[in-house]
């Protein structure tokens, strides 16, 4: 398999939200590019749905699911940014989909490669429970 480095790690901490899971992920696979997954799934209550997207086999996406147990949403989302590997770490909340186009990530590309100095961008969608 060809490794490709990813051009955005998305980084999620996870809790108790199994309506969403399928959802959520099925969103995330519409990036047509190298992407990183790193999930915490701190209730440890969806471990099975996120090992058979990790289990998928595809050479696009990197998937590192973590098992820290009982972490503040805050400090969870600080440890699991330690481990990504581009230089773009979207923070993702487990409460809504990703939009249907790539945009989202591209436009942040865009923006980054444009002005130098910026360091974070923020958004809002909304959320479905």
């Amino acid at each position: 398999a060809t490794h490709h480095y990813p051009v955005v790690s998305i980084v999620m901490q996870y809790f108790r939200r199994p309506k969403i899971v399928d959802r959520l992920m099925k969103s995330l696979l519409n990036l047509p590019f190298p992407v990183e997954f790193i999930i915490n799934d701190d209730s440890r209550t969806e471990l099975k749905e996120f090992q058979g997207f990790a289990g998928m086999k595809t050479d696009l996406y990197d998937w590192h699911l973590a098992l820290l147990n009982d972490v503040h949403e805050i400090r969870g989302y600080n440890r699991l940014s330690l481990f990504a590997s581009s230089e773009l770490v979207y923070m993702i909340q487990d409460d809504d989909a990703a939009p249907r186009r790539a945009t989202w990530v591209t436009h942040a590309v865009q923006l980054l490669n444009k002005y130098h100095l910026l360091g974070a961008l923020g958004g809002y969608r909304g959320r479905i429970d």
